[in-house]
């Protein structure tokens, strides 16, 4: 279900002309600046919070075939990815109000 999405997102970028070397190159840019920020994600996603040495992570979308580039990345600066779920049923089921009659209002 992701995979086919995501393959959907870097069909319909290279179709607008943008290089898979410049899409790496902006993805891999903002993971160094979001580690050298100290950005992590919240305490659910860190290591244990027994140990006593803390561990840095940084979340990335899932993608079948480019993860494995960033793995190697993260790897060579001492984190850890954690996954995020790009598409969520909230983006599909919509919560409408039933309308209320005109003649029900209190006004």
């Amino acid at each position: 279900y992701h995979e086919k999405n995501f393959k959907l997102i870097f069909e319909i970028l290279s179709n607008n002309g943008y290089p898979t070397n410049f899409i790496f190159s902006i993805i891999t840019n903002r993971i160094k600046s979001l580690i050298h920020n100290s950005m992590t994600p919240p305490s659910s996603l860190t290591s244990h919070p027994s140990s006593s040495s803390s561990h840095s992570f940084f979340v990335f979308p899932y993608i079948k075939g480019v993860i494995e580039h960033f793995k190697e990345i993260a790897a060579k600066l001492d984190k850890s990815l954690a996954y995020v779920v790009l598409n969520k049923l909230n983006r599909f089921i919509k919560m409408h109000k039933n309308p209320l009659p005109i003649d029900k209002h209190s006004n």
